[in-house]
């Protein structure tokens, strides 16, 4: 279980979430959190990690030099 806060610079809203968390969710990333509200937090069923519009998945990135 972990817990966390969704903000947009107005709003603050505590997250629980207990589950296997996307590889891609670390601070300061987006999230998309499927749940329901309770009692002030947002208990999410599901995570969805977002990517900005660089991403490319590894088997896609080119190999660095000397690597």
């Amino acid at each position: 279980t972990i817990t966390f806060v969704v903000q947009d610079g107005k709003a603050r809203v505590p997250v629980r979430f207990a589950g296997i968390v996307p590889s891609l969710f670390v601070e300061g990333s987006g999230v998309v959190a499927e749940g329901r509200m309770a009692g002030g937090t947002f208990l999410a069923d599901n995570l969805l990690a977002k990517h900005d519009e660089n991403y490319q998945p590894r088997e896609l990135k080119p190999l660095e030099a000397g690597g």
